[in-house]
């Protein structure tokens, strides 16, 4: 994450503001979080260290939009999963028709 090109970060800021304008319009401004997942930070207490060599090629960093549009019930409460109600097949065809 940290060795990202200009150039790159100027297009993940532009695919981001992009995704972020489909969900707005289409879901009218829902609340959302953004989680960056990043690789695991040095550790001088794991036992293995050798996991550290090779981390950058078996970890790619990457980005998580998640728009909150069903309430929390039992299920996630308990589990700590989220259920989502809609195909990603039927998700995309509803992005893409917008405008």
């Amino acid at each position: 994450f940290t060795t990202i090109t200009d150039e790159k970060l100027k297009t993940l800021a532009d695919v981001l503001k992009f995704t972020v304008r489909k969900l707005h319009k289409t879901l009218i401004n829902p609340p959302f979080n953004m989680i960056l997942h990043t690789a695991p930070p040095y550790r001088e207490d794991y036992i293995d260290k050798t996991i550290y060599e090779h981390l950058d090629k078996h970890f790619h960093w990457h980005i998580d939009i998640l728009p909150r549009i069903t309430t929390l019930a039992g299920f996630e409460l308990g589990t700590d999963y989220y259920i989502n109600p809609t195909m990603p097949e039927e998700a995309a065809r509803f992005l893409r028709e917008v405008v």
